[in-house]
């Protein structure tokens, strides 16, 4: 539970600047599992000499952070809309608090205790240009002779809800923290290319200066770090001291315009839009202790047509290799959409056939019975026509065998025989014998 110390307190604003001569319009679109309708955080915004669309534009912002970010208590934001000099386009700040030793964010104090710390009192002051050529266009289609107002907010907000660090660049070339040896809790995880931690360097110390401009600042968190498609984050630590820009933003060249994490980089390009905070600068929200919705960043995958058997109503991205069809004629269960006799083979695959297996087309394969179908050997035979029964292999089976004398020169052959007999007749031939008296007689 975090509870407010008694220690004074210093802080300085980040904020972000405008880059000009941009002639390539980018634009990454808002997170894809959005839900414009649902909200895990709630924001109260008091606009201060807003006019109506910026306070619309405005409200669009915080409609993406309210999606991001899981918190039971109200995070309230004082938005001032002032005339800011030089090339600054916003700046943001939190009020902080002290709890062992580390100073957090208003806005994280109150979500990890549960309650409002702050009595009322806003947790982000957020000032904003009104001499910029602004686009309040939700769409992310800014021109180039425009910065797009809704990427500005997003940033800021960022800041009020913990992206910055309190170590800085003192003119005596020696690095401090702004409240002696109490750092923010983004400050412990930022370290160099060496893995040193800068929070274990000491208060007031050169060491700590040569690191803040060493252009080898990484962040050290373990889901910014596993969100991010580089490697560690790279910070913006350039080889000179720029107050509100250096440590606390990502770095501008790793990260350039049209980058999906370009949103907390130090400056923003006319024509340009960034319309979410990508999985590093999410993560490094997490990794310093907001509860985050990654599904809401990323989209949830699965399936999204409502005719498959997996569809899911919650899903907001398909890459087109989710969903999962019935195969045909059946529904998702493996049950036929049409079995009219109810023995579990669709109506469209039935096949009719002959069952009996005495008939010579009798098929095992058949599902519906049509024995009218059946075909049948003739009698004493088989299917291809061979006699069942054939004693004496002539052809003829042995039922249908017909006895007498085949012998054509016989008195009383007969051509229908198929069975020879001793039957054969020659008497009407009179005496054969030669040497016969009646040899040659009828």
């Amino acid at each position: 539970m975090l509870a407010q110390s008694g220690s004074s307190i210093d802080y300085h604003p980040s904020g972000i600047n405008a880059k000009y001569g941009n002639t390539i319009h980018t634009r990454v679109p808002p997170p894809k599992g959005i839900d414009f309708g649902l909200r895990t955080a709630q924001f109260e915004v008091e606009y201060l000499g807003f006019t109506e669309e910026a306070q619309a534009a405005f409200q669009y912002a915080v409609d993406i952070w309210s999606s991001l970010l899981i918190s039971e208590v109200v995070i309230k934001i004082e938005a001032n809309w002032e005339d800011i000099p030089g090339n600054t386009l916003g700046y943001a700040f939190g009020d902080v608090l002290l709890q062992d030793g580390i100073i957090y964010p208003y806005a994280l104090a109150d979500k990890i205790a549960g309650v409002d710390l702050s009595e009322g009192e806003p947790d982000i002051y957020a000032t904003f240009d009104s001499g910029t050529n602004w686009y309040y266009g939700t769409d992310g289609l800014t021109p180039f002779s425009d910065f797009d107002f809704v990427s500005v907010v997003l940033h800021e907000i960022g800041h009020g809800l913990g992206v910055t660090g309190s170590a800085y660049y003192g003119v005596d070339d020696n690095g401090y923290y702004w409240n002696g040896n109490m750092m923010f809790i983004y400050d412990y995880f930022v370290e160099t290319g060496d893995s040193v931690n800068i929070s274990s360097l000491s208060n007031g110390t050169s060491e700590l200066a040569q690191a803040l401009i060493s252009e080898d600042l990484f962040w050290d968190g373990d889901i910014a770090n596993s969100n991010s498609p580089l490697g560690r984050p790279r910070m913006y630590s350039p080889p000179w001291w720029i107050q509100g820009s250096s440590l606390s933003h990502l770095d501008e060249s790793t990260y350039p315009s049209g980058d999906l994490n370009s949103l907390m980089t130090p400056s923003i390009s006319n024509g340009e839009a960034v319309h979410s905070p990508g999985g590093i600068g999410l993560g490094i929200l997490a990794d310093i202790g907001w509860s985050v919705d990654f599904d809401a960043l990323y989209g949830l995958y699965g399936c999204t047509d409502d005719t498959a058997c997996n569809y899911d109503p919650a899903a907001t991205f398909d890459d087109g290799t989710n969903c999962i069809y019935a195969v045909d004629f059946l529904d998702c269960d493996g049950n036929c959409l049409n079995d009219t006799d109810g023995d579990m083979v669709c109506d469209e695959l039935e096949t009719a056939g002959c069952t009996d297996m005495t008939a010579c087309n009798y098929d095992d394969t058949v599902t519906d019975t049509d024995n009218t179908l059946c075909e049948y050997a003739e009698t004493y035979y088989d299917c291809d026509g061979n006699c069942l029964i054939d004693t004496d292999g002539d052809g003829v089976c042995d039922e249908l065998e017909i006895e007498g004398c085949i012998d054509d020169t016989a008195c009383n052959y007969d051509d229908t025989a198929t069975d020879s007999t001793d039957t054969c007749d020659f008497s009407c031939y009179g005496c054969t014998d030669m040497d016969a008296t009646n040899y040659g007689m009828d």
